[in-house]
């Protein structure tokens, strides 16, 4: 009986290596997976921290936060950093992708909007309303994004 379960067990051990090794280079071993995994990590953090600027009252901290954060997403879906990109190119960059020509136009909207607001000399006058609705399109923007890949 033990000569049995040994030898089943050196025939069973070659498969679950074979499986194991398939699992490994699926997950682990996937650079573009790897690469989105943490875009996407990245983002979700600095959603994060938007919503503790907002809770803070600082809402120049949730500006920047809101863009890095869509800046991120951006990143993810186009397989490149879109911080050196023209806004027109960088719409037409998105569209190509896959991404709605009416979510590039929102996205930028909100790109624009964050420029301003954190360029804005006396600061934002934005209220906590405000900031929810900006949060909220920033999120729903960023969900359709990762449903782009390249």
């Amino acid at each position: 009986p033990l000569f049995w379960l040994a030898l089943l067990l050196l025939l069973a051990l070659p498969a679950s290596a074979a499986a194991a090794r398939a699992l490994w280079k699926k997950t682990v071993s996937n650079p573009d997976r790897q690469r989105r995994s943490r875009a996407r990590a990245a983002a979700q953090r600095q959603l994060r921290e938007a919503i503790a600027a907002r809770d803070a009252g600082q809402p120049h901290n949730f500006y920047n936060a809101l863009e890095r954060a869509l800046y991120a997403a951006i990143a993810e879906a186009l397989g490149a950093k879109p911080r050196g990109m023209t806004r027109h190119t960088l719409a037409e960059q998105l569209i190509s992708a896959g991404f709605s020509g009416e979510g590039s136009h929102q996205l930028l909207a909100l790109l624009a909007r964050c420029d301003a607001a954190r360029f804005a000399a006396s600061g934002s006058s934005a209220t906590e309303g405000e900031l929810d609705q900006l949060l909220l399109q920033a999120e729903e923007l960023l969900t359709q994004l990762w449903r782009v890949t390249r």
